[in-house]
């Protein structure tokens, strides 16, 4: 158990990283090119973002942005060219969206980030080269991380299945980031707030995940000890592991595992320093064709 916790709110950590301006509306000018609208007349321009995250997806902005009821529908365009449609799915809703792309209601990451999100209905264009060039030509741009599962073992057990898992952060930006070290915040908890690896019995397509058998594990809150920095043009390796999967049958498995950055962030605001920020979002890894025997 931790002895000391530091506790910041999510939107209150990520506005250190932000330039305050006038309006969504009355901004500098810009050059970009890049253009959100939304049906009821809220508009993002260039000059209201701070970055664009091209590996997960995030609109990182200057000032507060607040998804309301009237906002049904939006269109993504560069140089008056519309790039993509989508519509607002709340994240409350247990159906999955009925457009490809779409944006949530529940701010996860504070009303200074809009998840810009994908279900695959279509092609993903998210990362449409002329966002993109958009994007790099204004100096918004950001490659993000990525995450890719080296190995994965699983061992049987009497009531429970051991998985070891080994994956390679790649930092394709200049600058380093903060990410959460599962060595550092313990493997349990870090199996926790990421929901652990998720596998599928490739004959049966029966999937198999962790039982969670800690009734309430302490992933709401972190502290600066959590963290390790990765950084800039570089790659950072870990290998977890837990028994807290159910029992899996032998056979050939595919394993799917989400790398996470914070949601409900708590964290020393010491953490903020030059040239370094904390990564926030998530990136997906898939790995094929694991026995278990």
């Amino acid at each position: 158990m931790k002895t000391k916790t530091f506790i910041v709110p999510l939107a209150c950590f990520i506005s250190l990283f932000f330039v305050s301006c006038e309006s969504l509306h009355n901004s500098d000018i810009d050059n970009s090119g890049f253009r959100l609208v939304f049906n009821e007349g809220t508009k993002i321009t260039g000059s209201d973002v701070q970055s664009y995250d091209s590996a997960t997806h995030l609109l990182f902005l200057k000032k507060d942005l607040h998804i309301n009821q009237q906002m049904t529908a939006f269109s993504v365009l560069v140089s008056g060219d519309t790039i993509y449609k989508g519509i607002k799915h709340s994240c409350y809703l247990s159906s999955w969206p009925p457009e490809t792309f779409f944006v949530g209601d529940c701010n996860f990451y504070g009303h200074k980030v809009l998840a810009l999100e994908y279900y695959p209905h279509g092609s993903d264009v998210r990362n449409d080269p002329r966002i993109i060039n958009a994007f790099k030509q204004a100096g918004l741009l950001r490659n993000g991380i990525k995450c890719k599962i080296d190995s994965l073992k699983i061992k049987r057990l009497d009531s429970s299945s051991e998985v070891v898992c080994s994956i390679t952060l790649t930092n394709y930006d200049a600058f380093s980031y903060y990410i959460l070290d599962p060595h550092k915040m313990g493997e349990p908890h870090f199996s926790y707030y990421t929901g652990g690896v998720v596998l599928q019995n490739n004959l049966t397509r029966v999937s198999s995940f962790l039982r969670w058998s800690v009734s309430y594990p302490d992933y709401g809150t972190l502290s600066a000890g959590d963290y390790s920095v990765l950084p800039g043009n570089s790659k950072l390796s870990f290998t977890f592991s837990s028994a807290d999967y159910y029992k899996m049958e032998a056979g050939t498995y595919s394993a799917f595992f989400r790398f996470k950055g914070v949601h409900n962030l708590s964290g020393d605001p010491t953490l903020d320093q030059k040239n370094t920020i904390i990564w926030i979002g998530e990136d997906r890894a898939i790995l094929n064709d694991i026995t278990v025997e």
